[in-house]
Parts: structure tokens; C-alpha cells; sequence
């Protein structure tokens, strides 16, 4: 009896299949081996890809850090810009300041000149009002103490020659006044509109720590304050006297009345008197 190898034996159990089975395996085999290949393949091409991928994230990594730095000195610089800004606009306002200190000292000169010439000017009116107003008052004592035989009608040609040029006086000294009181008001406003645009910029020279001119610049900002305060002083001034010139004028109109002056062709220049007195007294 001849000895039946393995592969009859399987042979012989599926029969018709066998070739079938033995391609079937061999197929098997074939594919397990192409899989395992591709496999290998797959394990290779991921492993390159992650290491791929680290290595991106490193350098995205380095780039952000690049990034962090280049914000930092981009913060820097621009605060330096800032700073240097401030710097060339304080030192652009000490050469505009140098460039217009002879005008501006001039400006100024001119405007105390002005200033005192309305004042000379005013002090020449009221002389002159002083004068009239004296020798209005010696026509009235010397008419009220002559003779009974001076008529009425040459007594009222006088007195009313007298009235009419001590009027005119008076309206230009009130007139002159209040001239003097409106210049005075609009160059104390500009003064006090003045002040907050220099006290913001000293606020903000020390809070950037710039204190460079910020001495100087108080200085001006007192010396512009004691300017407004002398205004005011005037214009204090001007209308007290002013209140003493129309208390004279309402006891020389009493006077002139009672010595048998007529008030009544006079009286819209007296109430223009009145009203520009009352201007200046009230401000």
C-alpha cells in the first residue's frame, strides 16, 4: 500500500474544489504579502508625514515667537515715535515762541500804549469836563448873585449856551468810557481764552514726564492772569468815576433848572446821556 501524501489526501476530501481552494490560497498568500507591502508603505509615508508636520509646527512655533518679538519693538518704536513727536513739537513751539517774542513783545507794547493813550485821552475829557463844569458852576453863583435888574431872557441866553456845551462834553466823556470799557472787555476775554489751552498742554507736557517748559509756561499763564486782573481793576475804576460824573451831572441839571433853565429841547440828549452812562456803570 502506497503511502497517500497530504496534499492527495485534501485532494481526495474536496474533490472537485481543490483547484479552487489551492488558487484560492495562493490568491490569499499573494494579497497577505501585496498588504503587508503596502502596508509597510503606509507606515513609512505616516511616519514622514508627522515628522512632516512637527517639524511645521516647530518653525510656526519659531515664526511666533519671531512674531511676539517684532510686536514688542514695533510697540517700542512706536512709542519712541510718539515721544519724539512731542519733542519736536515742544521744541517747534520754543522756535515759534523765539521767532514772534520780538512781535509779540511789540503787540503787547502797543496794546499798554493804546491803553494808556485811552487813558490820557480820558484824563484830558474830564479835565476838560472839570473846566466846563467849574465854569458852568461860577456862571450859575454869578447869575444867582447879581442884580434883580438882569432879565430873565438874558440869564436863559447864557445858561443855555453854558448847558449845550457842558451836553456835548458829557456825552463824549461817557462815550469815550464806554469805548474804553468794550477794548478793555474783548482784550481781557481773548486773555481768559488763553488759559485753558495753555494749562491743557502743561497738563499734558507732565504727564509724559516733559517738564522741560512747563516752568516758563505757568509763568505765562500768571502773568496772563495778572493782566486780567489789571483789566478788571480799570474797568472798576472807570466805572466808579463814572458814577460820580452822573451824580454831578443830575446836581448841575437841578441847578441850571432852578436858575430858569428849560430842559425840555434837551431832554433826547440828556436820556442818550443817561442810557451810556448807565452802560458803563452796569457794564
Amino acid at each position: 500500500c502506497t503511502e497517500t501524501s497530504k496534499d492527495d489526501l485534501i485532494a481526495m476530501l474536496l474533490g472537485p474544489r481543490f483547484e479552487a481552494v489551492t488558487s484560492s490560497e495562493a490568491a490569499y498568500d499573494e494579497l497577505k504579502k501585496k498588504g503587508e507591502n503596502e502596508s509597510s508603505k503606509l507606515f513609512e509615508n505616516r511616519v514622514t508625514m508627522v515628522a512632516n508636520i512637527d517639524t511645521m509646527k516647530a518653525k510656526k512655533n519659531v515664526i511666533s515667537d519671531k512674531m511676539k518679538e517684532l510686536q514688542l519693538e514695533l510697540e517700542r518704536l512706536t512709542k519712541e515715535s510718539d515721544e519724539m513727536e512731542i519733542q519736536i513739537n515742544e521744541a517747534q513751539f520754543d522756535l515759534d515762541s523765539l521767532q514772534e517774542s520780538v512781535p509779540t513783545k511789540n503787540k503787547q507794547t502797543d496794546e499798554h500804549m493804546h491803553a494808556v493813550s485811552q487813558n490820557v485821552k480820558l484824563g484830558e475829557s474830564v479835565s476838560q469836563l472839570v473846566e466846563s463844569l467849574l465854569e458852568f458852576k461860577a456862571s450859575i453863583n454869578i447869575k444867582t448873585s447879581t442884580s434883580q435888574t438882569t432879565t430873565s431872557a438874558q440869564k436863559q441866553n447864557i445858561t443855555d449856551r453854558d448847558m449845550d456845551f457842558y451836553l456835548k462834553s458829557m456825552m463824549n466823556y461817557f462815550n469815550s468810557d464806554l469805548s474804553m470799557l468794550n477794548f478793555i472787555r474783548q482784550r481781557a476775554q481773548g486773555l481768559c481764552e488763553k488759559i485753558p489751552i495753555l494749562e491743557m498742554e502743561i497738563k499734558t507736557y507732565k504727564e509724559l514726564g516733559m517738564t522741560a517748559n512747563v516752568a516758563e509756561m505757568e509763568g505765562r499763564v500768571n502773568e496772563i492772569k495778572d493782566n486780567i486782573a489789571d483789566d478788571l481793576r480799570v474797568v472798576k475804576a472807570i466805572q466808579q468815576e463814572s458814577v460820580q460824573m452822573k451824580n454831578d451831572f443830575f446836581t448841575l441839571r437841578e441847578k441850571y433848572v432852578l436858575n430858569g433853565g428849560d430842559l425840555s429841547p434837551r431832554v433826547s440828549m440828556i436820556q442818550s446821556i443817561e442810557g451810556t452812562a448807565e452802560r458803563v456803570i452796569l457794564g
